[in-house]
């Protein structure tokens, strides 16, 4: 079974409430850093995860987890 992994930037204060929250509870987590310069937030693959095509985002197998 493979990791959940969170899509984030480190500049965004609900990422980084994420990433505490994922190490506080002791969450072992992949983090997959997300290329806003890129428009990578806006991709196909990426907004399929997010339609909102925001971070941070959550993914576990077929479940994925956003922030409005």
């Amino acid at each position: 079974m493979s990791k959940p992994i969170l899509c984030y930037v480190a500049l965004s204060p609900p990422a980084r409430a994420a990433l505490m929250t994922v190490r506080e509870i002791g969450l072992d987590v992949e983090l997959k850093h997300v290329e806003m310069a890129k428009a990578e937030q806006r991709s196909a693959e990426y907004k399929k995860h997010n339609p909102m095509g925001k971070v941070p985002t959550l993914i576990d197998g077929e479940i994925s987890v956003w922030d409005r």
